[in-house]
């Protein structure tokens, strides 16, 4: 008896993974008809979205999770959607030497959701109804956005200050504490002042004054900077540089919860411009400018004026 058991032939039983892949793609093409339209992730397959251009902040998602150089070092600072651009050394525009702009093609849709957002935080805080971009801890979600009540750390900011929590001291109903008084002629400035602190018994670290429109935007923007809120300003239309009305529209544009008051020559002055945005209504019967009072006024005519702006929460 031959007991010689001869091994198999392994080549024979041996089936190509490659001719299974053939064999079953064969089966597909025959037995379903091709698709006229891709699918939805042969799109992200043949066109992955873009890594380095996110999508700008408020539009999309709340809050963008901090990105560090460290982690990602192809991620440069001029691959911001929104990004800041410097402007001439000699600019008194908001936010001192810097302004918004969008960038890639992300431009047109983000300036537009922007100006959507802010004309709506714009009208809440005239309304006296809560942000819908803070948090419980009121921290701002919506940096894309502009608002003269947002804490700012620096001027301009760097990116890592940019993706840090910013504060919002904007409060439904309740005004900033602090008042800016702006006229290009010290013994009104004074007067103001002197009056304020006599009649509501204000405290004189809580006033601020300003000679005129430039110093008027630059104390602004120090009060974003150390945290401060301008509850009421009072401003003179006629002064040197740029007007009282230009610095209204500022206030207007950058979305300050502020009261305002002018003041005015009765003879002369500056012309008001036709687009002067104080006197426009964000809501019905309310508007950024409360009272315009002609000079020279009586001490009385003065506080009369304060107390029909209906904002004595702010001498309280």
């Amino acid at each position: 008896m031959n007991m010689d058991v001869r091994p198999p032939n392994l080549n024979l039983y041996r089936y190509d993974f490659r001719d299974l892949l053939l064999e079953r793609a064969q089966t597909r093409t025959t037995t379903n008809p091709p698709r006229s339209e891709p699918l939805i992730a042969d799109i992200f397959v043949s066109h992955p979205p873009p890594r380095s251009a996110p999508a700008p902040q408020g539009v999309g998602e709340l809050k963008h999770a901090p990105t560090k150089k460290s982690e990602n070092p192809d991620i440069k600072d001029t691959t911001d959607t929104v990004k800041q651009v410097d402007e001439k050394d000699d600019s008194w525009l908001p936010e001192s030497a810097f302004k918004y702009n969008a960038a890639s093609s992300y431009y047109k849709p983000a300036l537009e959701v922007r100006r959507r957002m802010e004309n709506e935080v714009r009208k809440r805080k005239k309304a006296g109804l809560p942000c819908p971009h803070t948090d419980r801890n009121f921290h701002c979600s919506a940096l894309f956005i502009r608002c003269g009540d947002r804490i700012q750390f620096a001027n301009p900011e760097t990116l890592e200050q940019k993706n840090m929590p910013h504060n919002c001291l904007y409060r439904p109903k309740r005004a900033g504490k602090y008042i800016l008084i702006v006229d290009d002629n010290k013994a009104v400035r004074e007067f103001c002042k002197n009056s304020i602190e006599l009649f509501f018994n204000y405290k004189s670290e809580n006033i601020v004054t300003a000679g005129s429109g430039v110093e008027a935007l630059k104390a602004l923007n120090m009060f974003k900077l150390e945290g401060k809120q301008c509850g009421l300003l009072i401003c003179d239309t006629e002064l040197p540089g740029i007007s009282g009305y230009d610095v209204v529209d500022q206030l207007f544009d950058r979305n300050y919860n502020t009261e305002v008051m002018l003041t005015k020559e009765q003879n002369r002055g500056t012309h008001q411009p036709r687009n002067f945005k104080g006197l426009q209504e964000i809501v019905p019967k309310k508007t950024v400018v409360k009272k315009i009072i002609s000079k020279p006024f009586h001490s009385l005519t003065f506080i009369n004026a304060l107390k029909s702006l209906d904002i004595n929460y702010l001498f309280e």
